[in-house]
């Protein structure tokens, strides 16, 4: 849908820019069938034109901008983001002092790039700190920060005009490959070990045998259903329940602003609850209405009368590889049928 979305645009783009219009038009048409036909599918398959996630990032209006310019604040702050934002904006000068097509390219690209980061201010951003809600701007807003740096080194500029230009760019790619480097070193470690701790509870429930009808409630519906087909899944965040996806968000960002702790220990009844941290046993969540929720879902699940009464009690404990998961955390509920295969935790805290 967003590379169908940048296609278009771009499309419009050489509409104006170049001749062959009839034939660009045609790219555009045919690129726009790609999410029409998905939408078909959806509606077929699942009974609506819109995905399950795209209902559940609903925003709740002006009370999601904030955390929208949160978002988009820790974007641009990203070297290589900031560098394509500073080059499309010389890109504009240059074609807003040109003649009336340049100043109507420039216009096009101002107005899609303004739409869209309104749109990402509007759902409240992104629960992870990356630019996945700019995939359609970047790949534009780096080609023209490419058009803008040649035009610029091959201008009749003064010498230490392109001398700083030089420098600018030098600096860029430091702070990449700066960034690079520590992501490898720091990032890239402690995704690992993340990695190993939804491994090993994937190999401590493999061992124990359990039943295909055994049913898990999950915080991060990606790794350990992937590797447990067999099992089923209820996602606490809503990311693939209708019911959930509907329910009023909270203060937190979208994504992770919505569960109905009613609903999923009491009417689905999950035989396994899998956190993805450590349970805030001492922590008190916020009460109120709307917005002033607890944004904590964990403290809330804690803290949940159902929880307490069917699975606080019901601890699990793996030891894998000879170690035992450190960060998750895994309940079993005290009257399910799997209870008997999964070992206890003596002595822990409940």
């Amino acid at each position: 849908m967003d590379s169908a979305l940048l296609w278009a645009v771009l499309a419009v783009y050489w509409s104006i820019a170049c001749r062959w219009r009839i034939s660009v038009i045609a790219v555009a048409v045919g690129t726009g069938l790609v999410p029409l036909v998905v939408s078909l599918f959806q509606i077929q398959y699942y009974g609506s034109g819109v995905p399950n996630t795209a209902i559940l990032k609903e925003s709740t209006g002006l009370a999601s901008w904030k955390m929208g310019g949160q978002y988009i604040w820790s974007v641009l702050t990203a070297p290589v983001h900031l560098a394509a934002v500073v080059g499309t904006i010389l890109w504009l000068r240059n074609r807003l002092g040109a003649d009336q097509k340049g100043r109507s390219q420039a216009m096009l690209i101002v107005a899609f790039t303004a739409l869209w980061t309104l749109y990402v201010l509007h759902v409240g951003g992104d629960a992870f700190t990356d630019a996945r809600f700019f995939v359609p701007l970047l790949p534009l807003l780096l080609s023209l920060s490419s058009i803008a740096l040649y035009e610029l080194l091959k201008s009749p500029s003064q010498p230490w005009t392109k001398m700083g230009t030089k420098f600018g760019v030098a600096l860029v790619y430091t702070t990449v490959i700066w960034n690079f480097a520590h992501l490898y070193y720091v990032g890239v470690p402690a995704r690992k070990q993340v990695n190993r701790e939804q491994l090993r509870i994937v190999k401590g429930l493999e061992m124990s045998g359990l039943p295909r009808e055994t049913s898990i409630g999950v915080f991060a519906a990606g790794t350990v259903p992937y590797f447990l087909p067999e099992l089923r899944f209820h996602d606490f965040l809503g990311k693939s329940d209708a019911h959930i996806a509907r329910t009023r968000p909270r203060n937190a960002n979208p994504g992770h602003n919505k569960w109905d702790y009613e609903y999923s220990l009491g009417s689905v009844k999950p035989d396994l609850i899998i956190t993805t941290y450590p349970l805030p046993r001492h922590e008190v969540p916020r009460n109120g209405r709307g917005f002033n929720l607890t944004s904590d879902y964990y403290g809330d699940l804690w803290h949940s009368r159902l929880f307490q009464e069917h699975y606080a009690s019901g601890r699990v404990c793996f030891k894998v590889f000879g170690e035992r998961p450190q960060i998750y955390e895994v309940y079993v509920r005290n009257n399910s049928h799997v209870a008997a295969r999964l070992p206890g935790c003596a002595g822990s805290e409940s």
